[in-house]
């Protein structure tokens, strides 16, 4: 139908208290960061819900920190 997009966000890893030697290990797989924070996703959900998205449909968008370079 018209006026509906379907798009998601692939999410690499959450903070959740896991044990700092996981964070330690996870964070030589990224580029930065390592696991994200949830606050850390906010500007790509704010993105695909604002009409600046309008013409993106039918995408994953990844947000991992590189961790699936």
């Amino acid at each position: 139908g018209k006026n509906i997009r379907v798009n998601s966000i692939s999410l690499g890893g959450l903070l959740d208290a896991q044990p700092e030697t996981f964070l330690k290990k996870y964070k030589k797989y990224t580029l930065n960061k390592g696991v994200l924070d949830p606050k850390d996703i906010v500007g790509t959900l704010v993105f695909l819900l604002s009409n600046n998205s309008q013409y993106l449909n039918g995408q994953n968008i990844v947000v991992d920190d590189g961790f699936t370079l």
